[in-house]
């Protein structure tokens, strides 16, 4: 994967890329992902989904921010926030990938994609 950023956001999406591959090599990811885009709705949308789903008996993950009331209800499973220790432990495997991928002329993962990364291994936990 060439490290040559052509546009704007390229590197974030270079970034991910790595670091989900990463997840999926080490971890596996044994789920199936509905990812909500837009400008407007997101949150909204995301949460009818899951409820619809849930319903139906499924083990549903969402991941949201900006969060209401406490940072660990931006990952959630079945409605219910990420517990403090698995919190910790998902922050903790994401900063060893982190170390692991680094690429100097794409700058560092950002705090959005640490985050997205600890909700992609919590989800497969």
């Amino acid at each position: 994967m060439s490290s040559t950023i052509m546009y704007p956001g390229e590197a974030g999406f270079l970034r991910m890329r790595r670091l989900y591959l990463r997840i999926k090599e080490e971890y596996g990811l044994p789920y199936k992902v509905i990812h909500v885009a837009g400008t407007s709705g997101k949150g909204s949308t995301t949460i009818m989904s899951a409820k619809i789903l849930e319903s139906l008996g499924l083990k549903v993950g969402i991941f949201v921010t900006p969060y209401l009331y406490n940072a660990r209800e931006t990952i959630q499973i079945n409605g219910v926030p990420i517990k403090q220790r698995a919190n910790l432990r998902v922050r903790n495997m994401v900063e060893e990938i982190v170390c692991d991928i680094d690429v100097p002329e794409i700058g560092g993962c950002t705090l959005f994609e640490k985050l997205t990364a600890r909700a992609l291994l919590h989800f497969g936990l």
